[in-house]
């Protein structure tokens, strides 16, 4: 459905689509018919704050969604994708746009919501009888090495300390798991505490939790100045850097490790890039590291880039992995209004 209004809001053209869906007439449009009157009233202070930075100059374009409201009161959620229209002067002097109907996707959505709360309970449920067991061989693991001191025989020794360390490191790898599972089961979900928070504070903290891996490899790491503000819940956030600066740690082999991450912004659009200058993610892979359990050569759980993927598409945002002197990840947050706003970015 496309659409023109002057610099007051007041519309001065829909096409043929338009007004058979909304219900309006040549003659409603004539008589003054205005944004407000198509919006329902729950979103009219957020239009009306987005048609004021449209003609202000403060933004050049925007991509909002509205719940619409047709002539005789019924409402479905739409998406508004508008731009400024300027005279030879280049002052603003209205707005053109298209509008879509989004229920279908807004009904997909909240299946996929439905199906991640079960997979979350699910999760859990499969995670609490998992542990249970862990714990226990845990537990016998170090009674035996306890039992190992004692015993006099070094071959023993030697041949019970190797077994030992097996059964350690596949159960601490077993629980590492677990808890991927349920950080992957949990990304589908809505934010718990949202707030405004500074990017850039939450990188810093997540280069503070890997300072061990960073000063023992020789890390060179350059960040921006400014990443931006976001409204967002900050352990998200910090997932999805942890785990795509680890990996920018982990996998590079460089003789001078290097990692870089920037920032962007454009019409409340924040889009970043981590980048490192080791050997790369292979051809083959590229378009498998997001999936669930994906292993590359001597990869982890092959869940961290699928976390990161969800927890970004919860935030209306898309995540690219290629290379360019190294493996580089680019993905796109949106600069999120309210914190209503999450559920339907």
């Amino acid at each position: 459905m496309v659409f023109e209004t002057d610099a007051s809001g007041r519309i001065t053209y829909v096409n043929e689509v338009a007004q058979r869906i909304f219900g309006y007439s040549q003659d409603d449009i004539a008589a003054g018919l205005t944004a407000l009157d198509v919006i329902d009233p729950s979103d009219h202070g957020r239009i009306t704050r987005a048609i004021g930075k449209l003609m202000d100059g403060s933004s050049t374009g925007a991509v909002r969604e509205y719940l619409a409201r047709r002539k005789d009161g019924t409402v479905f959620p739409c998406v508004v994708y508008s731009v400024i229209i300027s005279d030879e002067a280049g002052t603003p002097v209205g707005i053109r746009g298209i509008l879509t109907d989004i229920t279908e996707r807004k009904l997909m959505e909240e299946e996929l919501a439905r199906i991640n709360r079960e997979l979350k309970v699910y999760a859990e449920v499969v995670s609490h009888d998992l542990r249970g067991p862990i714990s226990v061989i845990q537990s016998a693991s170090a009674t035996l090495e306890g039992l190992m001191e004692d015993c006099a025989d070094r071959d023993t020794v030697a041949k019970g300390d190797k077994v030992v360390g097996i059964i350690r490191n596949s159960s601490l790898s077993a629980e590492v798991l677990i808890e991927n599972l349920l950080a992957l089961a949990k990304a589908g979900q809505s934010p718990g505490e949202v707030s405004e928070i500074d990017v850039k504070e939450i990188v810093e903290k997540v280069l503070e939790d890997k300072a061990w891996p960073i000063e023992e490899k020789g890390v060179r790491v350059a960040v921006d100045d400014d990443l931006g503000r976001i409204l967002a819940d900050p352990t998200h956030v910090y997932q999805i850097f942890s785990n795509l600066i680890g990996n920018a740690l982990s996998y590079n082999d460089n003789p001078d490790p290097q990692v870089g991450i920037t920032h962007e912004e454009e019409d409340g659009v924040h889009r970043y890039l981590v980048r490192d200058n080791g050997p790369g993610i292979p051809a083959e892979d590229i378009e498998s590291v997001f999936l669930p359990l994906f292993r590359g050569k001597d990869g982890g759980t092959g869940l961290g880039l699928s976390i990161v993927e969800k927890l970004v598409s919860l935030y209306g945002g898309e995540i690219r992995a290629y290379n360019d002197g190294g493996a580089c990840f680019t993905f796109t947050l949106r600069d999120l209004e309210t914190p209503g706003d999450i559920a339907s970015a």
